[in-house]
């Protein structure tokens, strides 16, 4: 990716956030929600898609918005718009402008810890696991009854 300066990056991030805004509708639980295909929105945004992963990592990392769900094949992706990336907003996102003091490892740890809930998403880990073990559980007590019952019926 081509290198691209703050002034830049937050004119690419208020474009395409207003770009979203423009077809964004009102949705009762998350307000302004954005629903279609995001690669091909942002290509009709005049930016280059070099730019595309930048852009929406900024984006997400300062809070203007967040991905509700993911798109792929025949599933539209959800995004919503929180707030308008302004300048302020930009300044204090990870690896986006140099400061004079090296961040601490409390502040790394931070900014991963802010990363990993924005890409989970509301996601509950705890509950997926278990839902995934008392499914594996359910599958192998059906394989193991039907292996049982071969056995008998041999």
């Amino acid at each position: 990716m081509p290198p691209v300066s703050d002034e830049t990056l937050l004119r690419y991030c208020q474009t395409v956030y207003d770009a979203l805004a423009v077809s964004a509708k009102k949705n009762k639980e998350h307000g302004l929600l954005w629903e279609g295909k995001l690669v091909e929105f942002f290509s009709t945004c005049g930016i280059s898609n070099a730019f595309y992963a930048k852009v929406f990592n900024t984006m997400y990392e300062i809070g203007s918005l967040r991905m509700l769900r993911r798109g792929a094949r025949g599933v539209l992706t959800q995004v919503v718009l929180i707030k308008r990336p302004e300048a302020e907003l930009l300044e204090g996102a990870h690896g986006l402008s140099e400061s004079l003091t090296k961040p601490t490892e409390y502040d790394r740890l931070s900014q991963r810890v802010s990363s990993l809930e924005g890409r989970l998403q509301g996601i509950e880990v705890a509950k997926v696991i278990a839902l995934h073990e008392q499914r594996l559980r359910a599958l192998e007590a059906k394989a193991s009854s039907k292996t049982k019952e071969s056995a008998d019926a041999s």
